[in-house]
């Protein structure tokens, strides 16, 4: 079995000083976790990974004057991470011991402070600067994260803008070597885990299409990775106590083009995107050729292309519709797709090497599905304002494909790949009140 779940929960201050200045003061406290259960014969193994995060957070806002206005503020974060808790019963307890000794707290500070500027009516600029640190387990790790923002106004109905920022992550996302298993790991920064480091420019043009109510965007975006980490080829996800010798640092870049159309008023509102985009990772010691040259690959999480339609209906004075259409490119593996056999001296008189595809290199079926709400309010003068949602997830049932299962070929005595998948059709009833 499989369970994966988050939950969170968060207290916060709200303060007015005065008419140029407020602030939100903030404590919260997150949490997630996935549980993988095994079972086979008189055997079970349990697998699970959590985080929990502690944050205080405080932000202000300062309005100096029309034409300036100034944000800053400062966050603390106590992050606890489990990545690898493995239990065991059975005759495997002798060969796979129970494990849950790892356990890493960080400690991360975080101050900023940005100004969006007016310069005149037809130019807005956006500048700040953030410093971020992380201390874990004796090492420290720091710097600055320079942002910047531009708008210009080509008419009353057209703009253009475009944006540089550079951002830092002190968490790294690893998957698994295991197509069998649908999980990703958590893993911080260490000692020999650097940070990863990005640095993102994009553009895009603005227009306003008066008629429709409506506004239409084209954007394109550069982005470009050091120090992500992967596993190395056939490391374990599941038992290993030592994470960092089975780590690689690479690079990867990520680059597309975004659309979209959004209408705001009216009976009818909502928006409409397509992102077509590439994600790559450039390993040395990772998809090697036959030169033994670590060559560049597509990202686990490169999909093609995303579409979405989210549409808002006003069906009368106490009656509304919604509904999301999403579909987006199968995410991607590495698929064995033969056997090497090479004589030894040994009493089968034979190794088996597997035979894989480029890493990367097939991509799993695309995933889309429809999502329909009906939402009934209460009368406009009433003392508390109440909500009934009906309505359902997955209208139409389309599993998400989630992990890839290796099953007995029924053609030969080989195999094959078979993809399981997640979340059919769901009914769901809400009431929400507020007072």
């Amino acid at each position: 079995g499989f369970t994966l779940g988050n939950s969170t929960s968060t207290l916060r201050w709200n303060r007015i000083y005065n008419s140029k200045l407020f602030s939100n003061i903030s404590l919260i406290h997150t949490r997630f976790k996935y549980d993988i259960e095994g079972k086979f014969q008189e055997n079970s193994l349990f697998i699970s990974s959590n985080i929990q995060d502690y944050a205080l957070k405080a932000d202000f806002d300062y309005f100096h004057d029309p034409e300036n206005h100034i944000k800053y503020g400062m966050v603390y974060t106590n992050h606890n991470f489990r990545p690898n808790l493995v239990s065991t019963r059975g005759e495997i307890s002798n060969v796979l011991k129970s494990r849950s000794k790892i356990f890493i707290p960080t400690h991360e500070v975080g101050m900023y402070a940005s100004n969006d500027m007016e310069i005149n009516k037809l130019w807005k600029l956006n500048y700040g600067l953030r410093t971020t640190g992380v201390y874990v387990q004796g090492t420290f790790y720091g710097g600055w994260e320079p942002r910047l923002s531009t708008k210009y106004s080509l008419s009353e109905k057209s703009s253009i803008k475009a944006s540089y920022s550079r951002m830092r992550q002190y968490m790294h996302l690893v998957s698994s070597s295991s197509v069998a298993l649908p999980t990703d790991l958590w893993y911080p920064v260490t000692e020999n885990v650097k940070p990863q480091i990005s640095d993102q420019i994009a553009a895009g043009y603005f227009y306003r299409f008066d008629k429709l109510n409506a506004i239409g965007s084209v954007e394109a975006y550069y982005k470009w990775m050091k120090n992500i980490i992967e596993y190395r080829e056939g490391a374990s996800l599941i038992l290993n106590d030592n994470f960092d010798d089975e780590l690689l640092s690479g690079n990867g870049d990520a680059y597309g083009m975004e659309f979209l159309l959004k209408k705001n008023s009216g009976k009818l509102t909502g928006w409409t995107g397509y992102t077509v985009s590439w994600a790559t990772r450039d390993f040395d010691e990772l998809n090697k050729d036959e030169q033994n040259i670590g060559m560049r690959y597509f990202a686990k999480y490169d999909r093609r292309h995303d579409y979405s339609i989210v549409l808002m209906y006003e069906l009368g004075k106490r009656w509304d519709f919604s509904t999301v259409w999403v579909y987006s490119t199968g995410s991607r593996f590495t698929a064995r797709v033969g056997d090497f056999f090479m004589p030894n001296a040994s009493l089968t008189n034979v190794d088996v090497l597997p035979i894989y595809t480029d890493k990367n290199a097939v991509v799993l079926s695309s995933s889309h599905r429809l999502d329909l709400n009906f939402i009934r309010s209460s009368k406009p003068d009433a003392k508390w304002h109440r909500e009934w949602h009906i309505g359902c997830y997955n209208f139409y049932a389309r599993a998400t494909p989630y992990r890839i299962e290796i099953v007995p070929s029924d053609k030969s005595e080989g195999f094959k790949y078979q993809q399981r998948g997640l979340f059919g059709f769901i009914f769901n009833l809400a009431y929400n009140f507020s007072f």
